[in-house]
């Protein structure tokens, strides 16, 4: 993994910050945002997926995606991982879209409790304390210096989309709380009663390197 040097301000992010810092080339200085706002809604969420070493992590995100219809968007991070954005019309409760994110991470099959994966959901927090000056976790956002970037989102067809494209194609991935609310991943009833994060890698597949860990959570 790629890591950099980060601080976290307070402030409005305003259309002069991004471009005179995130998308200026000149710069070597980017914008992470937090997606929970202070009343505790979010505009959107993102499943950051750390998966350095599958080639065909992207291209497997995005047959997944399409094949239970989720509302997500596959952007390409500075390590090779993934980030997968949900962008909302309609604000909705930070713990229901984490509990959302969770779900559609289970059934592509990159559960927090994958082997050989490391998950992370944002928001992180469900709520935040103002009052104890809290600061809440926030993320990388894509397109940094521009068009001049390894970060960049891609399409169905795994091509990478200029800026512009991205905003496009965001603007239309967009659904409201009460949609996002309503989507119901198809599951597999392998396991009789048994968790959902089994019953979808069951349809799906386990991941590379989590054999052992598989074995033992089925005889569970």
């Amino acid at each position: 993994k790629k890591k950099g040097t980060a601080c976290s301000k307070r402030g409005e992010v305003t259309r002069e910050l991004w471009e005179e810092i995130h998308l200026n080339p000149k710069r070597q200085e980017f914008l992470g945002i937090a997606p929970i706002r202070d009343d505790g809604t979010v505009l959107f969420g993102a499943i950051d997926i750390d998966v350095y070493k599958d080639r065909d992590l992207h291209k497997d995100l995005l047959a997944k995606i399409y094949k239970f219809k989720l509302p997500l968007v596959v952007c390409t991070t500075k390590s090779g991982g993934a980030h997968c954005y949900c962008f909302l019309s309609t604000p909705i409760s930070a713990e229901t879209m984490r509990n959302k994110l969770l779900e559609f991470a289970s059934v592509m099959g990159y559960s927090k409790n994958s082997a050989g994966t490391d998950v992370e959901i944002f928001p992180k927090e469900t709520k935040v304390l103002q009052e104890k000056g809290d600061i809440p976790s926030w993320i990388n956002m894509p397109y940094p210096n521009g068009e001049n970037t390894v970060r960049y989102a891609l399409d169905n067809s795994q091509n990478p989309l200029s800026l512009e494209e991205f905003l496009d194609y965001a603007e239309k991935t967009r659904v409201t709380a009460e949609e996002l609310e309503a989507i119901r991943p198809i599951k597999s009833d392998a396991l009789y009663e048994g968790p959902p994060c089994l019953n979808n890698l069951c349809q799906t597949k386990f991941p590379e390197g989590s054999r052992n860990l598989a074995l033992y959570n089925l005889c569970v």
